[in-house]
């Protein structure tokens, strides 16, 4: 196998940086948010909508798992999340 047919991991850290994102990396979880494992974010302020979505980490932190405009553009563990979610499946095919 050649070096250009290895496929690199997805790096959420790479994306955000190449994308000069405003998605935050790790968030505090609130009390509303109660014992939600995931957190399905929509962004309308721009020309395009965008998700983000996050998962608990440790209880008490939300981690970005990705963020994307549609659902083929998401990783491959956030697409297992939105397969496993209908209500997240579908807010984002809407």
């Amino acid at each position: 196998m050649s070096n250009s047919e290895l496929q690199k991991p997805f790096d959420i850290h790479q994306k955000l940086r190449s994308n000069a994102s405003r998605w935050g990396y790790l968030h505090a979880a609130e009390p509303w948010q109660g014992d939600c494992n995931f957190q399905l974010i929509t962004d309308l302020s721009g020309e395009e909508c965008e998700y983000a979505l996050y998962q608990r980490v440790e209880g008490d932190y939300f981690c970005l798992v990705d963020f994307f405009k549609n659902y083929n553009e998401a990783c491959e563990e956030a697409k297992n999340i939105i397969n496993s979610n209908p209500k997240y499946k579908a807010a984002i095919n809407y």
